[in-house]
């Protein structure tokens, strides 16, 4: 029999719904999705490796989902990418196009095989000289360095003993800092409840009306394919892949809310993807959310239950209808209480607060002036220190 090899081309083909695929070598594989867990140390890893490398100009980190493309016959998705800036040439707006200085992969039950061995092969063959692996499950860090076509193992880290792991001089980090264990909370009467009039309220648009109306059983029993799905009142809906522009505003947002969150241990920053069921029938995946400390109890492994306190959707051309309009209504709706949209082509940020008529805007901000958008009062942040340069 034939085989069929897969193509650059055929991947850029598939439908633009937001599932994570690879190609290895021709095979068009699927990537699993991941949980909560997962994304805590996907933060934290990012966090310290971002400041590292802004601090001393070493080049940039991004985190997934984001293509690499290795060649024709081989794209891949880390979990986070750094390229030094000898390499900087290789981000174009699609994808990172070559080999980068290092990826990261964060292990999974669903995943360890791949990314242990599988995906280890594939950079090697293209010449990815640094390859990290973290294992939540075993509380480990592997960083490998390529010598001779091969990884050989540089560095095994675990429990509270910092190590400085290659290719990094100066990067000190706690191997124990990034194993935060979450224990699953029900929460009574919204695992199984229906949504009432509110949703099928009239004015919410025939866009949404189906005659078959899905549950968050069915959006779990859906292909461990990786896309990115969400529930809009029953109907299922995808969400296109995210290009470089809107990786980099996300990446910059994040690490800036993840150090003022953690510095004043006001709660937890997650970024995509992380599912938040807001009911039975409504389960969406924002860009950044935070869950202040009062709302702890929402955070499960499986995601994060109930609304959390603010969500942020960073606005791509082919998310703008959504993120204006239908995803706003769920939101409020839902009582999320706030809710920021950013958007990298008007360079703009918008902070809505929820009140007794929907979302009133709080800030909306644009330039070098800090500003601090509700719920923080303090923040600071700088718009313009969000975009890439023109």
């Amino acid at each position: 029999m034939t085989r069929i090899v897969a193509t650059y081309q055929d991947y850029v083909a598939l439908p633009d719904d937001g599932r994570r695929w690879e190609i290895h070598e021709g095979e068009l594989v699927p990537a699993p999705p991941v949980g909560t867990r997962h994304q805590t140390v996907a933060a934290e890893l990012l966090h310290q490796l971002a400041r590292h490398v802004e601090d001393r100009r070493l080049g940039e980190v991004f985190p997934g989902p984001l293509d690499v493309i290795l060649s024709d016959t081989t794209v891949l998705q880390p979990d986070i990418v750094f390229l030094a800036t000898e390499r900087s040439h290789l981000v174009s707006e699609r994808a990172i196009e070559g080999a980068p200085t290092l990826v990261v992969e964060i292990l999974t039950p669903a995943s360890t095989v791949i990314d242990r061995v599988t995906k280890p092969i594939l950079y090697a063959r293209h010449g990815v000289p640094f390859v990290w692996l973290v294992d939540p499950e075993g509380e480990s860090l592997e960083a490998f360095a390529l010598a001779g076509g091969r990884y050989r193992l540089a560095v095994r880290a675990s429990g509270a003993v910092p190590a400085s792991l290659p290719p990094f001089d100066g990067l000190v980090l706690e191997p124990r800092r990034m194993w935060r264990i979450r224990w699953v909370y029900p929460i009574r009467g919204i695992d199984r409840q229906t949504e009432g009039a509110a949703e099928s309220s009239p004015g919410w648009g025939d866009m949404h009306r189906s005659s078959v109306v899905l549950t968050y059983d069915d959006y779990v029993a859906l292909p461990a394919d990786g896309r990115r799905y969400e529930l809009h009142v029953g109907a299922l809906s995808v969400t296109p892949a995210p290009g470089v522009t809107h990786e980099r505003v996300k990446r910059r947002l994040f690490a800036r809310l993840l150090h003022h969150v953690e510095a004043r241990r006001l709660g937890e920053v997650f970024d995509a993807p992380v599912d938040v069921l807001l009911s039975d029938t409504t389960v969406l995946q924002p860009d950044i959310l935070f869950v202040a400390t009062d709302r702890a109890a929402l955070v499960a492994e499986r995601g994060v239950v109930g609304p959390p306190t603010l969500v942020i959707e960073v606005v791509s051309p082919s998310s703008r209808t959504v993120d204006h309009i239908v995803k706003r209504q769920l939101y409020a709706r839902h009582g999320v209480p706030y809710y920021w949209t950013v958007d990298p082509a008007a360079r703009s940020i918008e902070a809505l607060v929820l009140g007794p008529e929907g979302y009133e805007v709080a800030v909306r901000a644009t330039g070098a002036d800090p500003v601090s958008p509700p719920p923080f009062s303090d923040l600071a942040l700088v718009p313009d220190a969000l975009w890439p340069a023109p």
